[in-house]
């Protein structure tokens, strides 16, 4: 913003508006309406400052719990447990749109569980999976979740989550449902990491 026009008020004490300038220093700003160019800004508080704010752009999990929309949204969720199963547990379905990306930090052959609040939030979409076991000419496989499906398991072996960099993604798209894309390695005989285990 190169200058502001404000013609009335005060700012930490010094009046806005008269005659003779006052030096003041403009430290919070308060207001109940904000307009950009004429146009009414409608993005809450906190979605401005989940938009904006880079300083916590990679979210480090390291142990089980619930995934917020405040902590977590649109932000990159680094995995990183090893020898015990953790379990990431998502808001409630909304149709917000809101996203989660899940990212292997270190291979955790004691299961990463990531899994709907409710077993009415099911899980659409589709994860690719290369092997690490099978041939360099084999062909990739699609793992289609089923229609009842709200979990997803990587065990760092057959149902993937081998390799570092292994990635999730989940979008809130309807009140009842999550997408669902991703990629994954897998070794040894390989199984689907989806599953129905939300009462």
């Amino acid at each position: 913003m190169s200058h502001a026009d404000v013609d009335g008020g005060r700012i930490d004490g010094a009046v806005i508006g008269g005659i003779t300038p006052a030096a003041a220093t403009f430290t919070t700003s308060n207001q109940t309406t904000l307009k950009i160019g004429g146009t009414t800004v409608d993005a809450t508080a906190a979605e401005i400052t989940r938009a904006c704010d880079l300083s916590a752009r990679i979210v480090t999990l390291i142990a089980t719990g619930a995934i917020t929309e405040a902590a977590h949204e649109s932000r990159t969720l680094l995995m990183t447990v090893a020898g015990a199963s953790s379990t990431y547990t998502l808001p409630a379905a909304t149709g917000g749109g809101a996203r989660y990306r899940f990212v292997v930090g270190e291979v955790n052959t004691s299961n990463y569980v990531i899994k709907s609040v409710a077993g009415a939030d099911v899980m659409q979409g589709t994860i690719l999976g290369a092997s690490v076991t099978d041939s360099a000419t084999d062909a990739a496989r699609t793992w289609r979740s089923g229609t009842t499906d709200d979990t997803i398991t990587l065990n760092g072996t057959t149902t993937g989550g081998v390799d570092i960099g292994d990635w999730i993604e989940l979008e809130d798209i309807s009140a009842t449902a999550w997408f669902v894309r991703g990629f994954v390695t897998q070794s040894g005989s390989e199984a689907t990491m989806f599953s129905d285990s939300v009462a």
